[in-house]
């Protein structure tokens, strides 16, 4: 089971286990791609008990600019699982996944925000390594992950330690931000 993700009519689903391996797969120099389960149950804005993944985009910029993007993503466990764990399911899809941090971009010498840029950053690379358009059959490269243009410039700016350091402080960060129970419940309830 935690080697497949499919697509359905509310979105697209895939284990948690997959979608950590995908992500690293596609992770690069700066443009670091992760997920980590938010810890515990959270209550949504209707009274629901839900629980969540977080999934994040390093979304390199200006070397002085924290820019990354988080969105919640609902989590599920499929009951009868063979081992100690159950399988965990991340529901993925524009109508399922909740922005926790903004975004910002520089355009026209103006600091702005744009909700579906951030989106798109996110969800774009994603959605073409795990599901390929039909008859593609094959598993994205770096250069087919939409990064031609996004922030590439800063690129040598941002970090100058080895790829595999800037990996470990960008899943510290995930962690860290996991931990954030207010920032947390916000983004659930808003």
């Amino acid at each position: 089971m935690t080697h497949y993700s499919y697509e359905l009519d509310e979105g697209y689903f895939a284990s948690l286990q997959a979608l950590s391996w995908h992500l690293t797969a596609i992770s690069h120099n700066v443009h670091q791609w992760g997920v980590i389960a938010v810890p515990g149950i959270l209550t949504s804005a209707e009274g629901d008990p839900r629980s969540y993944a977080l999934i994040g985009y390093s979304n390199p910029g200006p070397f002085w600019l924290i820019n990354t993007l988080c969105f919640l993503a609902p989590l599920v466990a499929l009951g009868n699982g063979l081992g100690p764990t159950p399988d965990l399911i991340v529901s993925c899809s524009p109508k399922s996944m909740r922005p926790l941090t903004k975004g910002i971009y520089f355009e026209d010498g103006e600091l702005k925000y744009d909700p579906f840029e951030d989106f798109d950053r996110v969800w774009s690379p994603i959605k073409r390594r795990l599901w390929p358009q039909y008859g593609e059959g094959q598993i994205a490269t770096p250069s087919q992950n939409g990064l031609e243009g996004v922030g590439l410039e800063s690129q040598d700016r941002v970090i100058q330690s080895s790829s595999h350091d800037y990996r470990d402080e960008f899943l510290s960060y995930l962690a860290t931000m996991v931990e954030s129970r207010d920032l947390i419940n916000a983004a659930v309830n808003y």
